[in-house]
């Protein structure tokens, strides 16, 4: 497992049931944010940073030492959120979570100045220690078949979602 949360976080209430850290190399570091009260561990060739942004959004940026320009994506990332707030952001989980395996929907954010579109593949769903989650792939709608495409997981913790990407 690539993350470990032992308690509920106070800001989203996310938790993860993990009574221990799964094994890692040991030159691995050691990642803990009691604010947010997540602990994960990760390799010696990334850089941490966390953002707090308040009304329980919380985002973590993992990035390669090569990658470190913030103009940049991060090549990982974990963001906490409120449901009913990603879902104002553009973000419905729930109607992610059903659609068939392998349908892209362009999303775009009403929040957004820029109105910009994204092609969301919602790859499969799966059951994460009990919570329901969906893997997916999101690209902007204006991407050439160069641009590398983002990756990961939702996973839905009662009113509040995980969210873990990379690329």
């Amino acid at each position: 497992t690539f993350f470990h949360s032992p308690q509920t976080t106070t800001a989203t209430k996310v938790h993860i049931n993990q009574t221990s850290p799964a094994p890692h190399p040991s030159d691995w570091r050691l990642f803990k944010n009691s604010s947010i009260n997540f602990t994960f561990s990760y390799p010696p060739g990334l850089t941490v940073k966390t953002n707090l942004y308040g009304m329980g959004v919380a985002d973590i940026e993992m990035r390669t030492k090569d990658n470190a320009n913030p103009s940049y994506s991060p090549n990982y990332q974990i963001l906490f959120v409120p449901k009913a707030l990603a879902q104002a952001a553009g973000q419905d989980f729930d109607n992610y979570y059903s659609l068939p395996n392998n349908t892209t929907k362009v999303v775009s954010s009403p929040l957004s100045a820029s109105k910009s579109q994204q092609n969301l593949t919602k790859l499969s769903n799966a059951t994460i220690d009990g919570h329901r989650a969906f893997a997916y792939r999101s690209q902007a709608a204006t991407a050439t078949s160069n641009d590398q495409a983002e990756i990961g997981k939702f996973i839905e913790d009662n009113d509040n979602l995980l969210l873990i990407s990379g690329g």
